[in-house]
Protein backbone atom coordinates (compact mmCIF):
# COMPACT_ATOMS: atom_id res chain seq x y z
CA UNK A 1 0.00 0.00 0.00
CA UNK A 2 1.44 3.40 -1.16
CA UNK A 3 1.71 6.27 1.89
CA UNK A 4 0.24 9.39 1.41
CA UNK A 5 3.48 12.06 1.78
CA UNK A 6 2.30 15.56 2.64
CA UNK A 7 4.19 18.74 1.55
CA UNK A 8 4.96 21.67 4.27
CA UNK A 9 6.37 25.24 4.95
CA UNK A 10 9.32 25.20 7.23
CA UNK A 11 11.23 29.06 7.72
CA UNK A 12 14.83 29.38 8.16
CA UNK A 13 17.20 31.74 8.61
CA UNK A 14 17.63 32.27 4.96
CA UNK A 15 13.97 32.18 3.91
CA UNK A 16 11.52 29.16 3.78
CA UNK A 17 11.77 25.47 2.58
CA UNK A 18 9.39 23.03 1.37
CA UNK A 19 9.82 19.68 3.20
CA UNK A 20 8.37 15.90 3.13
CA UNK A 21 8.76 13.32 5.77
CA UNK A 22 12.42 12.81 4.39
CA UNK A 23 13.99 16.50 4.48
CA UNK A 24 13.97 19.72 2.49
CA UNK A 25 12.87 19.58 -0.80
CA UNK A 26 13.39 23.22 -2.34
CA UNK A 27 14.33 26.21 -0.55
CA UNK A 28 12.85 29.72 -1.44
CA UNK A 29 13.00 33.14 -0.13
CA UNK A 30 9.38 34.36 -0.42
CA UNK A 31 6.43 32.88 1.81
CA UNK A 32 3.92 32.58 -0.27
CA UNK A 33 6.15 30.79 -3.27
CA UNK A 34 7.08 28.01 -0.67
CA UNK A 35 3.24 27.63 0.01
CA UNK A 36 2.78 28.07 -3.50
CA UNK A 37 5.24 24.90 -4.19
CA UNK A 38 3.98 23.11 -1.31
CA UNK A 39 0.65 23.50 -2.51
CA UNK A 40 1.31 21.79 -6.07
CA UNK A 41 2.88 19.35 -4.73
CA UNK A 42 0.16 18.51 -2.25
CA UNK A 43 -2.66 19.26 -5.92
CA UNK A 44 -3.99 21.38 -3.37
CA UNK A 45 -5.47 23.67 -6.55
CA UNK A 46 -7.21 26.35 -4.45
CA UNK A 47 -4.34 27.88 -2.31
CA UNK A 48 -2.52 27.73 -5.69
CA UNK A 49 -4.73 29.75 -7.28
CA UNK A 50 -4.72 32.47 -4.24
CA UNK A 51 -1.08 32.80 -4.96
CA UNK A 52 0.11 36.49 -6.00
CA UNK A 53 1.82 36.96 -9.07
CA UNK A 54 4.70 37.79 -7.27
CA UNK A 55 4.63 34.37 -5.63
CA UNK A 56 3.94 32.63 -8.73
CA UNK A 57 7.45 34.33 -10.52
CA UNK A 58 9.55 33.47 -7.28
CA UNK A 59 7.72 29.68 -7.84
CA UNK A 60 8.77 29.54 -11.61
CA UNK A 61 12.40 30.34 -11.11
CA UNK A 62 12.83 28.14 -7.90
CA UNK A 63 11.50 25.21 -9.65
CA UNK A 64 13.73 26.05 -12.52
CA UNK A 65 16.82 25.93 -10.42
CA UNK A 66 15.58 23.06 -8.41
CA UNK A 67 14.76 21.22 -11.84
CA UNK A 68 17.83 22.31 -13.92
CA UNK A 69 20.16 19.38 -12.91
CA UNK A 70 18.28 16.94 -14.16
CA UNK A 71 18.08 18.74 -17.62
CA UNK A 72 21.01 16.59 -18.78
CA UNK A 73 19.44 13.15 -17.57
CA UNK A 74 17.77 12.26 -20.73
CA UNK A 75 14.37 13.78 -21.34
CA UNK A 76 13.19 16.75 -19.56
CA UNK A 77 11.71 16.65 -16.41
CA UNK A 78 8.49 18.76 -17.91
CA UNK A 79 7.67 18.83 -21.83
CA UNK A 80 6.87 22.94 -21.07
CA UNK A 81 7.82 25.26 -19.14
CA UNK A 82 5.36 25.50 -16.46
CA UNK A 83 2.15 26.58 -18.49
CA UNK A 84 0.14 26.83 -15.26
CA UNK A 85 2.57 29.56 -13.70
Amino acid sequence: MKETTAYSVQSTVRGYRVVDDAGELIACTQFGAARMIAALMNGDLFAVAAGTDSAADECRRALTAALRPMQHAGRPALPTAFPML
